[in-house]
């Protein structure tokens, strides 16, 4: 009997050792600096779609064109004293400032190499942001927006100091990103700042880590997220709950254009819908049919910029 008593024990210590390397190697994996590897390993395929191929070889085109236009780093200190990092590309006749910010495990290059050309051909100056713990960045956790949104308070000033007030400055984020600049814009009272660009956008990062969980482990919420909020607190300093985008939209004074792919199957469209639907100030959707994760501008580059360009000129007085 006590053979046997043994034998359970072990077992259940042993499970119980799998637990946590599990949650150790997914709580990496959601905010880790290193943990994209885990996720580049978590879901492959056997071949490469037509499609993705088509990307990639476009992408390397726009990145050479890229890498052929004046660039300048630059850094500031993040409220936490964490060196951050931007690319700043100036336009040849400035007529706004993007302050753009990548999305998850992203990276500056990656996330706008395919729209940077139209966006500079629209007379906008871009500073791409490498977010915190990624990149060049300094930090060793990923915020989900809510870590970042002070983040993105820092460069705002950075630009007015830099520029003045007198050049609009628009906030611009894909994924992540998108909900980094949706998450800074309810406490924005720059004059400088005259609208936020949301591309793919999450409500929560809760929410997302779940959404994680069902993609890379194929677990629901209970019980692990809950553990994996309880871990985050401990190491990141923060809890998942803390702030969302719906939040933030409850208070957001500046104008808002949301974007999303409706057949995206990381960040569902219907989290745009519920941002868009909780955004107290002007507002604008568009909705892609067709495209998937951050793929609406390649989708349909035409109604994206189209977009964009009458967002840019919008004085607010069609607001449906």
């Amino acid at each position: 009997m006590k053979y046997i008593t043994a034998g359970i024990i072990i077992v259940l210590a042993g499970f119980s050792l799998y637990k946590i390397i599990q949650l150790n190697l997914f709580l990496n994996l959601a905010i880790g600096r290193k943990g994209g590897r885990y996720k580049k390993n978590g879901k492959k395929r056997n071949k490469e779609t037509a499609a993705a191929v088509s990307y990639e070889s476009e992408l390397a085109k726009e990145l050479m064109w890229l890498d052929t236009q004046a660039q300048e780093e630059v850094t500031i200190m993040s409220q936490d004293r964490y060196k951050l990092v931007g690319r700043y590309i100036p336009a040849g006749l400035p007529q706004r400032l993007l302050i753009m910010f990548h999305g998850w495990h992203g990276s500056w290059r990656r996330d706008f190499g395919m729209c940077a050309r139209a966006f500079l051909k629209e007379g906008s100056s871009l500073l791409c942001v490498e977010q915190r713990a990624q990149g060049k960045s300094e930090g060793k956790y990923i915020g989900f927006g809510i870590l970042e949104r002070f983040d993105c308070m820092s460069w705002i000033r950075y630009a007015e100091k830099r520029f003045g007030t007198e050049l609009p400055v628009y906030l611009y984020g894909v994924s992540m990103g998108a909900s980094t600049v949706l998450m800074a814009s309810g406490r924005i009272v720059s004059e400088a700042v005259k609208g936020v660009i949301a591309d793919s956008g999450f409500t929560s990062a809760y929410d997302m880590v779940v959404q994680f969980g069902n993609r890379f482990l194929h677990k629901g919420e209970y019980p692990d997220i809950p553990r994996i909020n309880r871990m985050c607190r401990r190491r990141a300093g923060y809890d998942l709950k803390d702030y969302t985008t719906l939040d933030s939209m409850k208070t957001c004074r500046i104008p808002v254009l949301f974007i999303h792919g409706i057949i995206d199957d990381f960040v569902p469209y219907y989290m745009t819908l519920e941002n868009y639907h909780a955004c107290t100030s002007e507002k604008q959707l568009l909705l892609v049919e067709g495209a998937g994760h951050c793929r609406s501008f390649v989708q349909n580059r035409d109604a994206y910029m189209q977009a964009v360009s009458a967002f840019f000129g919008w004085d607010g007085a069609d607001k449906s």
